[in-house]
Order: C-alpha cells, then structure tokens, then sequence
C-alpha cells in the first residue's frame, strides 16, 4: 500500500487548554502535545490512558528554556534603555532568581537551572553560555546594583535609578501561558527582595504581541526555542534576528531591512552576530557553519543579552492505542515545526 496511510486529518480549534485536555482524556485526540501536555496535566492524562484509550509516548523538548526573560534593551525612554543594557544590572537580576523553587515549585522538580543556550544534547551546546549567573546569589546581587549607582531606595524598598525614579519593570504575561505567570509571580517577589519591582500583569496574548512589536514594552517572557539542530534556523535568542527578538526588537528590524520602519543600528556585537549569520547562511560546508555558529554563542556569552530560567525536562504526547507507527523521542518544536521531523505518511490506523 502507498504513503500516505491516512488520507484524511481533522484538526479542532479550542477555545482554551482545559477544552483540549478533556478532549485528551475523553481519547478524542489521536497524536498531539500541543498546550495540554505539562508537568501539571501530567498526573491526570496519565491516570485516564486505559479509559480513553490512548497511552503517552516520550517526547525531546527541543526549547532549551522554559521561560526567556527579555528586557528591552532598545527601549524609547532612554533612561530604561540606558539600565537595560548595563549588563551588570542584567546579571544582579538573574542571580536574584531562585531557579531551583521555581523548578520545584512550578515543574515538580523537572529540569535544571538554565539560560538561553542550546540544551547539552546539541552539538551547539556551550556550557558557560548555559550556566552563567544561574546560581541564587541576592547577596552578589545587591553588592551589584549597589556598585552600579542604584543603592539609594524610597520608602517602599524599591531601588532608585540615577535619575532617581524608582526602579519599576512592567512585565505582561500572556493569559494562556499559565506557566509563565506562575513563574513570574515568583520573580516578583525575589526582584523585591533586592529592591527592584517588577510589575506582573496577566492579559491576552494579542496584546503582549502588541506591545512588543511596537516597542513599547519593558519586558517580555516566552519559551526558549532552538535547543537542538533547530538553533541555526532559528537563532532568535542568542541575537536579535526576527520579529520574536523582543530583547532588541530594532535591532532585529535593522537586520530584515536597515532601512525599514522602526529599524535601529545595533550595537556592535550584535551587528558581528548578524555578519557571522549571513556568513553561515552562504556556507555550504557544515563544519564551517558550526564555527560560525559557535562564534555567534560566544559572543552572545559575553553579552548576555537575556536571562533564561530552567532547561525543560522530559516531554511527552498522547497517541491513540489505534494508532501505528508512533514514534518514540519524537523532537517537540516548533521551528520544525511539530509534529516534525518524523515520517507522518507513515501513521496508520490498525485494523
């Protein structure tokens, strides 16, 4: 019999995750990992397997992080732009988190203390771009704002800049990113502990697009893409390179076209970054493309353009018992995009 074996796929759209997990659970859903699939919806798909007729099968996440903090280092007030990108407030901020509560807390203990750097699986994997400032160190952290002229406070405890405005962040999570506010809320409360206030707000998605891609947000929080082979497609967060940078969204801009609306000459890291890309996209030889591409994570190292929160532990997907041909370790990615790479002409339904 020819591929495909199924000739016919229905796809749902729900209105929210708790839709698609009672479908999951029900054993309305054939194959997917799609929003439903987290540490926390675990316990409950796992005890329904025999009910609704499906059975989990191992995933690799290929994201290397699960919660990417991103300041706006190309913000339009040129007093938070000019502490954005102080990499020495940069550092204080990330060794203020406390990874691990936040690991035990929000993922049961899944996953490791990380930052935005291909997982140890990549053949990109960079062990200092991946660890640095991941140890909980307030004390370091206070001794660092203290020397970068924040060490004056208001009444409240909230740090002030050298222009003596207090230190505030505002920081919008999207409504139907549960784990990102449950992260941040945590945040919130180590930032103060400081002296930094982090202002979290839970809103729609369409609107945390909307205020980073007009630049007029403080910080923006998404998951880590491009921890396997899929850092070099898209190597959104080790330089500003698309629309998704939101830690440089104008230099990005710059990138796609020096010459576009809202574009802004980067700084000139960055700018190597970007030479060494277009250097790599034009190479035909692999092993070159991996030394440009190391090259590029080095310097991200150095600059530290972004904070990362914890390397994603293991993943998984629902498959229906009727379904064959189900592969096991399959990548979990966008980029590829998911479900990807693997032979879905192969699926078919048993007899």
């Amino acid at each position: 019999q020819q591929l495909p074996y199924i000739d016919d796929v229905t796809m749902v759209q729900s209105e929210n995750v708790e839709d698609i997990l009672l479908k999951v659970i029900n054993g309305d859903v054939d194959f997917s990992n799609r929003h439903f699939a987290t540490v926390t919806n675990k316990p409950v798909i796992y005890d329904s397997q025999e009910a609704g007729g499906y059975h989990l099968v191992p995933t690799i996440d290929a994201r290397m992080n699960q919660a990417i903090l991103q300041l706006n280092l190309t913000h339009e007030d040129p007093e938070k732009r000019e502490l954005y990108q102080n990499i020495d407030f940069r550092k204080a901020l990330s060794m203020a988190i406390d990874r691990q509560e936040i690991i035990d807390v929000v993922f049961a203990g899944q996953g490791e203390p990380y930052q935005a750097a291909p997982r140890p699986e990549s053949d990109f994997y960079n062990e200092e771009l991946a660890t640095q400032f991941t140890e909980y160190d307030p004390d370091t952290a206070n001794a660092i704002l203290d020397e970068i002229g924040l060490d004056q406070r208001n009444s409240d405890g909230i740090r002030l800049d050298t222009y003596g405005n207090p230190v505030r962040i505002q920081l919008y999570t999207a409504s139907d990113m549960i784990e990102f506010n449950d992260i941040a809320q945590l945040i919130v409360d180590y930032w103060a502990d400081v002296g930094i206030e982090l202002d979290q707000r839970n809103v729609e998605r369409s609107f945390v697009y909307e205020q980073f891609q007009s630049n007029s947000h403080d910080m923006h929080v998404w998951w880590g893409d491009g921890g396997l082979g899929d850092a070099i497609l898209d190597p959104r967060y080790y330089f500003p390179m698309n629309n998704e940078g939101a830690y440089a969204y104008k230099w990005a801009q710059w990138y796609l076209n020096p010459n576009g609306a809202g574009a802004e000459e980067p700084a000139p890291a960055a700018k190597k970054q970007m030479e060494l890309y277009r250097e790599l996209k034009a190479s035909a030889d692999p092993q070159e493309q991996h030394e440009l591409f190391s090259e590029i994570l080095d310097i991200a190292q150095e600059n530290f353009w972004l904070m990362g929160v914890a390397l994603p532990g293991p993943g998984y997907a629902v498959a229906s018992d009727k379904l064959g041909n189900v592969p096991v370790n399959q990548p979990y990615a966008w980029i590829y995009p998911q479900p990807g790479p693997m032979g879905t002409s192969q699926l078919f339904y048993k007899k």
